[in-house]
């Protein structure tokens, strides 16, 4: 269950990883999207899910393999489609959600500290002008939005460093846990009796 866990997790990484990249040659304009990068999360959960019926369909051929599994002709027994508890669906799941983020922020680091030194600058200035534009579309008071751009600097210019990359891995890791822990929910299935 683990090992199925750890491989899915370092697949769905990966896919992150292509995603995030070809957002970065597709150019800036969607590499600094608001939403567009909301799609890493779509893929962990895609992932998630993915693993956690692998692993309930997993329990079905052991189950099967046991000779409890109920194959009379019509016969669509819980037993057939596998059991998972919740706190198996939720290990695997979070498993699977932390170390897609892990392979993710390796990725990160490395983009924007090694290979485009000059990428969080550009990134940061797109999300400076977009903010400011949002602000100004709202009607929002030029000196608010004067010290609401020399605050979001800093935070910006932190979240690019590799100790900005583990803070926001420790962000969205706590987003994925708790999350989890509704959608854990969905793919567990009791044992049988």
């Amino acid at each position: 269950m683990t090992q199925v866990a750890l491989r899915s997790g370092l697949i769905g990484g990966l896919v992150c990883v292509l995603y995030n990249f070809t957002l970065y040659l597709a150019g800036l304009e969607y590499f600094a999207h608001r939403w567009l990068p909301m799609g890493i999360f779509v893929i962990v959960f895609f992932f998630q899910f993915q693993t956690a019926y692998t692993v309930r369909r997993n329990n079905s051929t052991s189950d099967q393999s046991a000779g409890s599994l109920d194959t009379s002709v019509g016969s669509a027994s819980p037993s057939a489609m596998g059991y998972l508890s919740y706190g198996q669906a939720y290990k695997v799941m979070v498993i699977v959600g932390l170390l897609s983020l892990a392979v993710l922020m390796l990725y990160n680091i490395i983009l924007y500290n090694v290979v485009n030194t000059d990428l969080a600058s550009m990134v940061k200035e797109i999300t400076i002008e977009r903010m400011v534009q949002t602000m100004e579309n709202w009607n929002v008071a030029d000196t608010i939005i004067d010290e609401t751009v020399t605050e979001f600097d800093k935070v910006l210019e932190d979240s690019y460093k590799p100790l900005g990359a583990i803070k926001s891995f420790l962000v969205q890791s706590l987003f994925i846990v708790v999350m989890t822990a509704f959608f854990a929910l969905i793919p567990k299935r009791i044992a049988a009796y």
